[in-house]
């Protein structure tokens, strides 16, 4: 199965709350895990004025924005590269930014895996699961922190390192977390069924002649065994002699090993009754 495709995307506000606010700035890029990347990224016009706040934020200023398209004028070409064979999209506190990009008016389609929650889970223990704190602690580039095209592509470089966790996960977790997930919208359950299919067609090629060759032996062709036409009955006494302290059951144990015959009745019984 060829490596996913995923788009992490981000965005900047003139605040927090989707139904008051506008986006200001979107920035996303397009992966596959060791493959060349493709880029997206626009300041947008909010069509109000632009917090102060928000300036020493994000370092976006009114001349950035004045001469921006609008969100509509440009929600075609955004729609068409969160999609355009993505089959996720990925945030951080995806939340924040799903709900805005739905006050907009886009639906997005594809699974979304957000890097916080993930984080969460495979990363116990951080002081903190702020994009910035993680890069920090994981030692991943975020060159500008608060610009969208930034964060996006630290959220890749994030879900790269998250994904190299998820492998390492045991067996017993994997099936939980799928078996929680299984038949709900969870986004994260699309890598954990990944990695238990790998595993299983990992364990299935690792198997002498695949799926349908037969196991072959390096050593010589034996003929199989045929029955004794004439079987013979062994003696109660027989046996007894076997299982004795001076039999020849003890005469196969070293003595100097350190390992030491130890007669057990329970064996010669059950062999009597045999």
């Amino acid at each position: 199965m060829p490596p996913r495709t995923f788009v992490a995307f981000d965005l900047e506000t003139t605040g927090l709350n989707p139904k008051r606010d506008a986006i200001i700035e979107f920035g996303a890029v397009r992966f596959q895990s060791g493959r060349p990347r493709e880029y997206y990224s626009t300041c947008i016009n909010p069509g109000r004025p632009l917090p102060v706040r928000i300036q020493q934020i994000t370092g976006i200023r009114p001349a950035d924005v004045a001469g921006a398209p609008s969100i509509d004028d440009l929600l075609p070409d955004i729609m068409d590269f969160l999609g355009n064979g993505a089959q996720a999209v990925v945030a951080h506190s995806a939340g924040f930014d799903v709900s805005f990009l739905r006050a907009a008016g886009l639906k997005l389609n594809a699974p979304v895996l957000d890097t916080y929650e993930l984080a969460t889970i495979l990363l116990p223990g951080q002081d903190s699961y702020s994009l910035g704190e993680l890069c920090r602690a994981l030692e991943i580039p975020l060159t500008s922190a608060h610009r969208a095209s930034h964060d996006a592509e630290a959220t890749a470089d994030l879900l790269l390192h998250l994904l190299e966790r998820v492998k390492g996960l045991p067996d017993s977790v994997l099936e939980t977390l799928s078996e929680a997930g299984r038949g709900s919208e969870w986004g994260p359950l699309l890598l954990i069924e990944d990695e238990l299919r790998s595993r299983k067609r990992t364990g299935l090629e690792e198997k002498p002649g695949g799926l349908t060759g037969q196991v072959r032996s390096s050593g010589p062709v034996l003929s199989p065994l045929t029955p004794d036409p004439s079987p013979q009955e062994i003696s109660d006494r027989f046996l007894a002699g076997a299982f004795s302290d001076d039999g020849p059951l003890a005469a196969e144990f070293d003595a100097g090993s350190g390992a030491e015959f130890e007669r057990r009745d329970g064996q010669l019984q059950m062999s009597l009754q045999t």
